[in-house]
């Protein structure tokens, strides 16, 4: 069970099947702006359910959290991945940063995103390693505070690679 901020300019969801599509699941929102959504997946005989609770918020965003994991936040290591088995949960902390960049310790982030400090750590290398994540401060253990600042991703198709510029930020 994830909670995460969810934008809309016009107060209405459209849900799509897998890759997109036409879907006649259109939701309207109490108002456009800004809300919180709290996402449920559950497997059943025929597939997945999934339960959707939307409601407006006022204020700054607060990051994606997680109230449950399905699954661990890091797969199992297997020969020839290198740190691959860390994407996922490096797409979660990258996620916490876009929404709420800022100064955290890496204790804060493991308990957001049901993980543990040390793989939290390596969801960091992992960022900054692709150029996703710049982090501030010196990360001296868990308790230590440091500034997540997320970058541009570079170009893939074998352009220039240019320095990459931090993506901008409210307030």
């Amino acid at each position: 069970m994830l909670e995460t901020p969810f934008l809309t300019a016009r107060g209405e969801v459209k849900l799509a099947y897998g890759r997109g599509g036409d879907s006649a699941w259109h939701l309207k929102l109490a108002r456009p702006g800004l809300h919180r959504v709290r996402v449920l997946r559950r497997r059943t005989s025929d597939g997945h359910r999934w339960l959707l609770r939307f409601w407006p918020v006022d204020g700054a965003p607060e990051a994606p959290r997680f109230l449950a994991r399905s699954r661990p936040a890091v797969g199992t290591d297997r020969p020839g991945h290198g740190d691959k088995r860390y994407g996922p949960l490096a797409m979660d902390v990258l996620s916490a940063a876009l929404w709420s960049p800022g100064r955290r310790t890496r204790a804060a982030l493991a308990e957001r995103l049901l993980a543990t400090p040390e793989q939290i750590r390596e969801a960091l290398r992992y960022l900054t390693r692709r150029g996703l994540l710049r982090v501030g401060g010196a990360d001296e253990g868990p308790a230590s505070t440091i500034a997540l600042v997320p970058e541009r991703p570079r170009p893939l198709n074998g352009g220039s690679l240019l320095a990459a510029r931090p993506w901008p930020t409210a307030g």
